[in-house]
């Protein structure tokens, strides 16, 4: 085991470990102040046995291996700006944690197994990250506010999005109608009773996707749609000029 995991385990549980620290050393503070200096000595021993255990603990299990995702090179500009981002883009920040902050937008390669870093269901990861991008011709693969999604390279616009159990794709208008014909939601109710309405907060053209076997076509046809948007505006406002898709051109 290397010290880097168990640097990333402490960062992963500073505040329990803080907390922690600070409750025995108050514990110990009470006890030597009431004269039970015997019984804080005890305590201070039983605290470093449990460090030592935990530490061997940590030594002793063995680690899930490595899991790495794309080219360390690739980079992916996603268009915070872009209206066809706007509404996903908002709710992936008003969910984002503290740990999330600095995978605002990020390379998988960037982070050691990223499905478990941003707390993403193995199957729904695998899911978005190696049967729906390998319909791709080009790597899509990005972390976006702590979470993985397909980002069109050209466009910076996102595609497909996993969250926590569940993942989401953006498909064409045509593409849209067959979805919600073979049983496809576009509004989810949580046990909770609170519902996710992808229309109104991620914006047109989200369903949430139910391991369909066509859902390959549909990313790839969507893929191809932002490809051919980004192709008509470089016509028009010359080559090598990146410029915000709006919901008309995308969807014509």
């Amino acid at each position: 085991m290397r010290i880097s995991d168990l640097k990333s385990w402490i960062s992963d549980n500073d505040l329990r470990i803080l907390f922690s620290l600070i409750f025995v050393s108050w514990v110990i503070y009470n006890l030597h102040h009431r004269g039970m200096t015997c019984l804080a000595i005890a305590l201070i021993f039983l605290a470093v046995g449990a460090l030592f255990l935990l530490l061997a603990f940590f030594f002793a299990t063995p680690k899930e291996p490595s899991i790495r995702y794309g080219d360390q090179g690739r980079s992916i500009n996603v268009d915070f700006s872009s209206p066809l981002n706007l509404g996903i883009l908002e709710y992936l920040r008003r969910s984002k944690t503290r740990r999330k902050a600095e995978l605002e937008s990020a390379s998988p390669a960037s982070v050691k197994n990223p499905l478990t870093k941003t707390n993403t269901h193995p199957e729904v990861g695998v899911r978005l990250w190696d049967e729906l991008a390998a319909s791709l011709p080009v790597d899509c693969r990005w972390i976006v506010y702590g979470r993985p999604a397909l980002v069109h390279p050209q466009t910076g616009v996102l595609f497909g999005i996993a969250l926590g159990m569940a993942y989401y794709l953006r498909l064409t208008a045509a593409d849209m109608e067959h979805a919600l014909q073979a049983g496809a939601k576009t509004e989810i109710r949580w046990p909770d009773g609170s519902t996710l309405d992808l229309a109104r907060q991620f914006g047109p053209g989200w369903v949430c996707g139910n391991w369909q076997p066509a859902e390959l076509e549909w990313c790839r046809a969507e893929y191809e749609a932002l490809g051919r948007s980004a192709r008509r505006s470089e016509a028009i406002f010359g080559s090598g000029t990146r410029v915000t898709l709006s919901p008309r051109s995308w969807a014509s």
